[in-house]
C-alpha cells in the first residue's frame, strides 16, 4: 500500500513590519493633510471672489458693464459703460475719433461725442481736440512773430537810415544834429 502524505499548506500571513505600515500610513496622512490644506485654499480664493462679486454686484452702479473682462472704470452718466468702451453702446451719442496718424494712416480707437448726426467727420476725441487747439495757437503765435518780424526789418531798416541822415549833406532831410557844429570840407562829407 501507498501511504499518501497529505501535506498541509499552511498560509502564512507575513506580518507587516510596523515601521513600513507607519511609513505608509505617514505618507497617506501627509497627502490627506496637503490635499485637505489645497481644498481650504480653494475654498478660501473661491468665498473672497464670491464676495468680491457680491461687493462689486452692490456697486454695479458705479462700474462699466464692458462684456469681456472686468472694468473698473466709472461709467459714464447715464450709460452702462466708461469712456473707453462707450463704442460697445449702439444708442450713445459717441463714435470712434476721426483722427488718422500722418505716418501710420491708422485711426484713433478713442471715442469722441457726436453732436449732431450731419457732423460725421468733425468728430475728434478731447485729446485730439486739444491737440489741434494747441497746433491753431502755435501758428496763429508764428504768424504773428512773422509779421512782427516783418514789420521789424522795415522799421529797423528805418531807422537806420534815419541814423545814418547826417552824414547826407542834403537839405531835403531832416537832420537831427541841425544845430551841431558841421563841417564841409573839400571833399563834401559831412564831419561833426
Amino acid at each position: 500500500m501507498e501511504k499518501h502524505a497529505h501535506k498541509t499548506h499552511r498560509i502564512c500571513y507575513v506580518k507587516p513590519n510596523r515601521s513600513t505600515a507607519s511609513s505608509s500610513h505617514r505618507s497617506q496622512q501627509q497627502q490627506q493633510q496637503q490635499q485637505l490644506i489645497y481644498l481650504k485654499r480653494q475654498s478660501s480664493l473661491f468665498n473672497q471672489l464670491f464676495q468680491h462679486q457680491q461687493r462689486s454686484n452692490s456697486n454695479a452702479d458705479n462700474f462699466c458693464l464692458y462684456p469681456h473682462r472686468f472694468c473698473l472704470q466709472n461709467r459714464l452718466d447715464g450709460y452702462n459703460y466708461c469712456i473707453r468702451h462707450i463704442l460697445f453702446d449702439k444708442n450713445a451719442p459717441f463714435k470712434q475719433c476721426s483722427y488718422i496718424h500722418p505716418q501710420t494712416n491708422k485711426r484713433c480707437s478713442k471715442a469722441a461725442r457726436r453732436y449732431d448726426r450731419r457732423d460725421r467727420d468733425t468728430a475728434f476725441c478731447p485729446w485730439h481736440i486739444q491737440q489741434f487747439n494747441l497746433l491753431r495757437r502755435k501758428n496763429a503765435c508764428m504768424e504773428n512773430y512773422q509779421n512782427l518780424m516783418a514789420d521789424e526789418k522795415k522799421s529797423s531798416l528805418k531807422r537806420k537810415f534815419e541814423e545814418l541822415e547826417h552824414y547826407c549833406p542834403s537839405d531835403e532831410h531832416d537832420h537831427r544834429r541841425k544845430n551841431g557844429d558841421w563841417e564841409l570840407p573839400d571833399f563834401k562829407c559831412v564831419v561833426a
